[in-house]
């Protein structure tokens, strides 16, 4: 079977488990984004060590379902909180802020100041909730970018200088 297929095929069943964990239905979210895990890095593994031509192919498979997956569980299981409500005086969190840019710049340290400043803004009856969020949000989505991205692209550096062949 073509590996583009049952890439497509992985994909289709992450955002089945996607929707799934919107719906509310955490139990058999957990599952298919379990399955698709385990089916994502066995598959890509086969692929990696089966045959030289589609190296490449494996990792994309193998990263793009264990990130998708791990999306879906992480939208089950995710927190019920609803922001605070807080004067519009208040003061804006420092913490919330700092941590939006870092989170663009350094995924892990603004991922850190942003839950910092999630809690700074309950604590303490601060503005900025919503920048806190967006950027763990942000800091998430770049930390797992950049796992499903650097083999690929250590892959292709390794392709293009003929240290790996074909």
């Amino acid at each position: 079977m073509d590996p583009t297929i049952i890439l497509f095929i992985l994909i289709a069943l992450a955002l089945v488990a996607i929707v799934l964990s919107a719906l509310k239905l955490r139990l058999p979210a957990t599952i298919l984004a379990a399955v698709v895990i385990a089916a994502s890095l066995g598959f890509g593994l086969f692929i990696w060590i089966g045959s030289r031509g589609t190296a490449v192919v494996g990792t994309v498979i193998a990263a793009g379902g264990v990130t998708l997956g791990i999306l879906a569980i992480a939208l089950a299981w995710r927190s019920k909180e609803k922001a605070p409500v807080v004067d519009s005086g208040a003061p804006l969190s420092t913490l919330a802020i700092v941590g939006f840019i870092l989170s663009f710049v350094v995924a892990v340290a603004g991922l850190i100041v942003s839950y910092l400043g999630i809690k700074d803004t309950r604590a303490n009856q601060k503005r900025g909730y919503g920048l806190a969020v967006a950027g763990v949000i942000i800091g998430w989505v770049s930390i797992l970018t950049t796992i499903w991205l650097l083999p690929v692209l250590s892959q292709w550096l390794l392709y293009s200088a003929g240290i790996l062949r074909w």
